[in-house]
């Protein structure tokens, strides 16, 4: 969604979740204010795994306690509209080059074949991303 908001000039201020989220948010806009409020307990990765294996397998995380994430993820939201309101030109999302191309890797899932499905368009992001 940040590449979308991107596309549209809208710069992507704030993300809030698990611990990877906010790395790659990290990594895809500069200056964007992450607040990590969970932590998966096993990497990412598994892809020799079916959906139900991998299901299982992701089930587990250190979670922060409400009351506490809650408060986090408002003190987050109130640093990122400061720092827009004072730093506009500190967010900066990573340019892409068209043609945008999309590539998902799908588990096997029962009586299903694991398969990649690709995409593409000259270019948008969000035109790619409502392709059917």
């Amino acid at each position: 969604m940040a590449l979308c908001a991107m596309e549209l000039g809208i710069p992507t201020i704030l993300s809030c979740g698990e611990h990877a989220l906010a790395a790659e948010a990290t990594a895809l806009t500069l200056g964007v204010v992450t607040v990590s409020v969970k932590q998966g307990t096993l990497p990412d990765g598994l892809e020799a795994l079916d959906c139900n294996s991998y299901r299982k397998a992701k089930l587990s995380a250190i979670h922060m306690s409400p009351l506490k994430a809650r408060k986090l993820i408002r003190d987050g939201a109130f640093n990122a509209l400061q720092k827009l309101k004072r730093q506009p030109e500190s967010f900066f999302c990573t340019k892409l080059k068209p043609p945008y191309v999309l590539e998902m890797k799908l588990r096997a899932d029962g009586d299903k074949p694991a398969r990649t499905i690709r995409a593409e368009h000259p270019d948008s992001i969000a035109g790619l991303l409502n392709l059917e």
